[in-house]
């Protein structure tokens, strides 16, 4: 009887302890859900104590280490579940995404394979696996993994949205749409409106990108990414009233986005002081953000303050050296300092100039008395690079082709470019400086010899040799388009010509020499827009010549 009775209390003892587990367990759940994870954590912790082995417990408990981004007792925590049954894939589910969050994508990759292995036809394993490869830029197994969920899952509305943003990325606008539509049919979401919409603004068709972002905004409301993005829109299409409107209800609290489209627009509009006063409130609230040291800029390079502009270009590029358009604006605001501006046009250039032009001015170059006298320009050159105005720049440039020991031909050095494209960025900067010594004009040469001092963190000297390299860049644009014979862009070297291909970002797709009676050129053929172009460069001044 005795045995019976203590059976009974040894029962009840025990059901009493579950009852009391799982009570810890419903309440931590609760506060867990209600995004209390520090109280949860202490309530999953007394329910893990009194059932040491349940892995349940523990993946809870390091699910909320990871939500107050303790992450390594999250790890930890993982680490002993999966040491107590190595065969629940939610734990190594969870680990790859704690490692995704930290940027470890090999880590996060391992452990997505391993939950993979163990339960090999579950869709959403593949999408946290083409995420994982997404994050990685690792596009092509992101494809893949996102095609292969849809064989476990084909009615997949988040697979068909992750296909047709790979697809967008790499602009493969028809496939984007397709499955973007193919999303849709299953799922009406704002973000597969939003992608919608950003993929016809890639097209340009932006009537329709405005009705896919306003469909966005009907299904989940004034989010102010979806703000954002149609007010990208309408400033894309110069409609800056409208932008005003849209995002005039953001701006009683700072946010950078807001402004940024403030700023813009007002600036846009003529009203100088609406955009003043929300860049300057901007900077005073967000002082460390270069966007906003780059409007200043870009405001007073349009209004031809251009030391006030090149001031804070200087700012913008020491915030965020990795913006390369922030040195591209300083070295343009250098040179323009520099410049008499009833030389230029109002888009910066000089009126205009041509081979007979620049022929005529052989004796300003040799005359002791003009301000373009070469060995005079040499000097200042040599003394200061980032001194010369725009026109002196281009008279340096055209008068160096008219020295006796000039060759165009031998104006470039192989052993530059291949030093640079080998990642040898002291080797190149020191044969740069060798080379640029007989052959100061050497454009292409300051391009390898700049970046080489941009990959080593030498920003100064980048944009030295950058300003430089600017100014012959726009000394040759300025003798035309190079759309015709016409106005064939004049080059002192062949080397220059490529030079001017790889400033304008043009992918090169051939080649021809041609010639009338008395002209010789160069075509460099591109394509754009699917269409193939033609670049003409006038090449007189070094053609035929040793």
């Amino acid at each position: 009887m005795k045995k019976i009775i203590g059976l009974i209390f040894l029962t009840t003892t025990v059901l009493s302890a579950i009852a009391q587990t799982n009570n810890l367990k419903q309440k931590a759940d609760s506060l867990k859900n209600a995004e209390e994870y520090e109280l949860a954590i202490k309530l999953y912790s007394n329910a893990s104590l009194k059932e040491p082995t349940n892995t349940k417990l523990l993946h809870d408990i390091a699910f909320c280490y990871y939500n107050i981004d303790m992450i390594e007792p999250a790890i930890d925590t993982l680490n002993k579940a999966i040491k107590i049954n190595k065969n629940d894939p939610e734990n190594y589910v969870l680990l790859s995404e704690i490692y995704s969050y930290t940027g470890d994508y090999e880590a996060a990759s391992i452990n997505i394979n391993k939950a993979i292995q163990l339960k090999p036809d579950t869709a959403i394993y593949y999408i946290k696996q083409g995420s994982i490869f997404l994050l990685s830029e690792e596009l092509e197994n992101a494809l893949n993994s996102f095609q292969t969920s849809l064989k476990y899952d084909k009615y997949s509305s988040s697979a068909y949205y992750l296909i047709s943003y790979v697809y967008s990325v790499v602009n493969y606008a028809d496939s984007a749409l397709k499955y973007i539509n193919l999303a849709l049919n299953f799922e009406e979401k704002g973000d597969f409106h939003k992608l919608k919409a950003e993929i016809f603004y890639a097209q340009s068709r932006f009537t329709d990108a405005i009705f896919e972002i306003n469909k966005a905004i009907a299904i989940e409301g004034n989010i102010p990414e979806y703000v954002l993005s149609k007010a990208e829109i309408y400033s894309q299409l110069d409609q800056h009233r409208d932008v005003i409107k849209l995002i005039s209800p953001y701006l009683n609290t700072y946010s950078q986005e807001f402004y940024h489209y403030a700023i813009v627009s007002y600036f846009n509009l003529g009203m100088n002081d609406s955009a003043y006063y929300y860049l300057n409130y901007a900077l005073q609230n967000d002082p460390q953000n270069d966007i906003f040291y780059y409007l200043q800029g870009y405001i007073s390079y349009v209004n031809k303050d251009y030391n006030n502009s090149y001031i804070n270009f200087l700012a913008a590029i020491e915030l965020n050296p990795s913006n390369v358009d922030y040195f591209y604006m300083a070295c343009n605001s250098k040179i323009l300092l520099n410049t008499d501006s009833t030389t230029l046009d109002f888009n910066n250039r000089f009126y205009e100039f041509n081979l007979d032009n620049i022929k005529q001015m052989k004796k300003l170059y040799k005359s002791k008395n003009s301000k373009y006298y070469y060995p005079k320009l040499l000097s200042k050159f040599n003394i200061d690079p980032t001194s010369l105005s725009l026109d002196e720049y281009f008279m340096f440039y055209f008068g160096h082709s008219f020295q006796k020991s000039f060759s165009g031909y031998a104006n470039s050095n192989p052993q530059v470019s291949n030093a640079f494209n080998n990642q040898n960025y002291e080797e190149c900067i020191t044969l740069a400086q060798d080379f640029l010594l007989e052959h100061p004009c050497s454009t292409i040469t300051y391009f390898y010899l700049a970046n080489s001092y941009y990959m080593l963190g030498d920003y100064n000297k980048t944009i030295i040799y950058l300003t430089v390299y600017y100014g012959f860049i726009n000394s040759i644009m300025a003798t035309g388009e190079g759309t015709s014979k016409e106005n064939a862009m004049i080059v002192i070297s062949p080397s220059d010509e490529y030079a001017v291909f790889q400033f304008n970002n043009l992918q090169f797709a051939g080649q021809e020499l041609i010639s009338n009676k008395k002209n010789y050129y160069d075509i460099f053929y591109y394509y754009s827009n699917n269409i193939k172009q033609k670049m003409y460069f006038n090449i007189d001044l070094y053609f035929g010549k040793n």
